[in-house]
């Protein structure tokens, strides 16, 4: 499905999900651009961001912004 939007004419593609949404993306090379919230607070314990998987995914950072407490990275896929 992913693919097929990116074939059609128009702007880019913005998927918002939990982390079964990001992991299937991610196995399949489809995520080009990153967008991640850090909020600060600590939790005892937790759950993996994006799950396991058997790739390494080089990432660039693109910038950063800080609002209300929350820092917001944006990475993109490194094309090498």
């Amino acid at each position: 499905m992913v693919e097929e939007l990116k074939l059609k004419s128009g702007k880019d593609v913005w998927i918002c999900g939990g982390a079964e949404v990001a992991q299937q993306l991610i196995a399949n090379n489809q995520i080009d651009i990153y967008h991640l919230a850090i909020i600060p607070v600590l939790l005892g314990n937790g759950t993996r961001l994006f799950g396991t998987t058997d790739k390494k995914i080089d990432l660039e950072m693109i910038r950063t912004k800080i609002y209300n407490s929350i820092i917001e990275v944006v990475y993109s896929r490194r094309k090498i």
